[in-house]
């Protein structure tokens, strides 16, 4: 949970320690991931993504990518974002399909 790993994050106290919020995970064990994330987005040194269910490529399920890129644009993250997904189709199109929703 994202409380968890900030407790962490606090008592390790380095500033090379962050977060690895993986969105997939967060939104189905704490729901919306947007509040988390703009709350917390000095702490987070990499993004997973994958959607939900199932973790399938972005855009085949309930997550809108769209509007989490947006958001992670605005707060000026310049981390990294991992593909951590299972395409459904063709591999290579999947993962040039994310630049759709950035």
């Amino acid at each position: 949970k994202t409380a968890d790993a900030l407790t962490i994050i606090d008592q390790v106290d380095l500033p090379n320690v962050k977060m690895l919020f993986d969105i997939y995970h967060q939104y189905v064990t704490e729901g919306s991931v947007l509040h988390s994330i703009e709350s917390h987005i000095d702490r987070i040194g990499h993004f997973h993504i994958a959607d939900v269910p199932g973790r399938g490529e972005p855009g085949t399920g309930a997550l809108d990518f769209k509007e989490l890129f947006k958001l992670i644009d605005s707060l000026d993250y310049a981390g990294y974002v991992g593909l951590e997904f299972y395409p459904v189709g063709d591999h290579v199109k999947a993962v040039r399909s994310v630049s759709d929703f950035v």
